[in-house]
């Protein structure tokens, strides 16, 4: 599964007709393939950039 998404992540530049995938599709595509072989691989998801459960908003200065 993960090789298909990445297969179709790679054929974009090569197509002729490139139209049928925006700019940024190929990205999300090779994203999503990491993850499903993460997953198959049996490590646990994680998100990378969040600031989940941290107070966001919060003053800094002491």
């Amino acid at each position: 599964m993960a090789q298909a998404v990445q297969s179709k992540a790679v054929a974009r530049p090569q197509a002729p007709d490139s139209s049928e995938l925006s700019p940024s599709e190929p990205l999300r595509y090779i994203h999503l393939a990491a993850e499903i072989e993460r997953r198959v691989a049996g490590e646990v998801p994680t998100t990378v950039g969040t600031a989940e459960g941290q107070d966001q908003g919060a003053d800094v200065a002491p």
